[in-house]
């Protein structure tokens, strides 16, 4: 699901990606990724700049690699 804001962090701007998740059986086959990319896409396509996520130590392995390559790079 795409935000339009993040309900955690009050000054970041722009849409913002909060609860994905992809079901177990699913997993491995790119879904998570497609569904990163597609938001990626209509944000841009809607004319916003940036696109933020959080992540956190339930973050699995596998997410953070897609996050990293599709560009997305840790703030702190």
């Amino acid at each position: 699901m795409v935000v339009e804001r993040s309900i955690w962090d009050e000054g970041l701007e722009g849409p913002f990606i909060i609860d994905l998740f992809v079901s177990p059986q699913a997993r491995g086959r790119g879904v998570g990724r497609s569904l990163v990319q597609h938001a990626v896409q209509i944000c841009a396509l809607a004319g916003d700049a940036a696109l933020s996520l959080r992540i956190g130590g339930g973050t699995s392995p596998a997410a953070l690699a897609i996050y990293a390559s599709l560009g997305f790079a840790n703030s702190d």
